[in-house]
């Protein structure tokens, strides 16, 4: 069974603690709704990144990536919205795996999603 994620509508901060007297996020202290979303629509990511002299790209399978990034998404399927739920950018490998696992631990039942490109 999927664990149900509350997110704020207006800062798209999950929170499992909010404020339901006044409907208030406690991450931004607005007054809000919260989207509920099950556990398994949201999916982690971690991508290697390159830089191209205009910031930086996905790296390709057969590239060394000069850092990595982190995401956790989740995507409203009556807009398509694509929602940032954590978005962690400029890891080092290490950074990464952890940051990685971290959020594994928070969302057991999330998609994953890994594009790193070949190890330095």
């Amino acid at each position: 069974m999927s664990n149900i994620q509350l997110i704020c509508k207006c800062c798209h901060s999950p929170t499992t603690n909010p404020d339901n007297t006044q409907n208030k996020c406690v991450n931004c202290e607005a007054k809000t709704t919260f989207l509920k979303i099950p556990e398994t629509d949201i999916e982690i990511c971690m991508f290697g990144m390159i830089a191209d002299g205009e910031g930086c790209r996905l790296v390709e399978h057969n590239e060394t990536p000069d850092s990595y990034d982190v995401l956790v998404k989740t995507t409203q399927f009556q807009s398509g919205e694509i929602i940032a739920l954590y978005e962690f950018d400029d890891l080092t490998r290490e950074e990464a795996d952890q940051t990685f696992l971290r959020m594994e631990t928070l969302f057991p039942n999330a998609g994953i999603e890994s594009l790193i490109g070949t190890a330095a």
